[in-house]
């Protein structure tokens, strides 16, 4: 299947392992992540992150990032977006986190629904012209960060083997070459509030810089990582994109907006649990601290 989104003005990718139904905006497109590791089992009409370009191979380390570097070395659209099969973001201006924001608590960071639905996703902003508009205002938009118990840094070595060794390579690798983003680094590994998901959406140039950057570090750390373990990248990525967002908004030059994700809990077939999911959601609220005082003690 040839790529639409490469001359497309807004395209924002949907990672994928398994056949998933058409989005239903033409700006949405699935693409299989890890192509490379399963390329004869995928539908010949799905997008895959293997052509051109690509980084495929690494995606049990990468995870959905091999969706992005595809994204970024192969394709031109203004403006690129990533979500996840079963997580989207928001664009209902209601919830919408900017500089201006002067409430006390911060929206929930996610609802969970059932499907992504044509109905659901137009009460939720899904509209070309709507998506482009913020763009033009806030040229970065990520999600609204999670509140937890611990810090991002207390976070990372709790839920990752090498976490110590990953975080003294980071801080390594922005003293050689990005010594500006070293304050953004401290503040955000030691803040509460965490970005998940490595979703956003961006105009080309802020998304090429990124690429260029967290990539950059990515590949430092493997290199000089004694051993690597699946997802650890994707994970790092997710810390990294909050010091990211964290050097943006320290330096001021740039609007930036967050919004909440949408959490599909019915997508793959995963209908069982949902009732459960509906209770859990009432008991523990996305984003309370409560929710994430269970979270911590249920991981150990």
């Amino acid at each position: 299947m040839g790529d639409d989104s490469l001359s497309s003005k807004l395209a924002i990718y949907i990672s994928c392992s398994a056949t998933n139904d058409k989005p239903t905006f033409p700006f949405l497109y699935n693409i299989y992540a890890g192509a490379a590791l399963n390329n004869n089992t995928i539908d010949s009409d799905t997008l895959k992150d293997n052509i051109g370009d690509n980084i495929s191979e690494k995606n049990p380390y990468y995870c959905e990032l091999t969706v992005h570097y595809y994204a970024w070395k192969n394709t031109n659209a203004d403006y690129l977006g990533f979500f996840h099969s079963r997580r989207y973001i928001s664009f209902n201006r209601q919830n919408l986190v900017d500089k201006s924001y002067s409430k006390r608590k911060l929206p929930k960071p996610y609802i969970v629904k059932d499907f992504p639905t044509k109905e659901l996703l137009e009460k939720n902003g899904y509209d070309k012209e709507n998506i482009i508009s913020l763009l033009k205002i806030y040229p970065i938009i990520g999600v609204i960060p999670e509140k937890m118990p611990e810090t991002t840094y207390e976070h990372l070595i709790r839920t990752q083997k090498n976490g110590k060794t990953e975080f003294k390579l980071i801080e390594e690798k922005l003293k050689l070459n990005y010594p500006e983003f070293l304050s953004a680094f401290n503040e955000y590994m030691s803040s509460r509030y965490l970005y998940f998901c490595n979703m956003y959406v961006m105009h080309r140039d802020i998304f090429d810089k990124y690429c260029s950057w967290l990539f950059d570090i990515l590949e430092y750390v493997d290199a000089n990582m004694p051993q690597r373990i699946e997802r650890d990248d994707g994970m790092m990525a997710e810390r990294l994109f909050g010091v990211f967002m964290t050097y943006i908004k320290k330096e001021g030059s740039i609007n930036w907006a967050e919004l909440p994700r949408i959490h599909f809990a019915k997508v793959g077939g995963a209908t069982k649990n949902f009732s459960c999911n509906k209770l859990g959601n009432l008991i523990f609220p996305p984003g309370s601290f409560r929710r994430n005082i269970l979270r911590k003690i249920v991981k150990g």
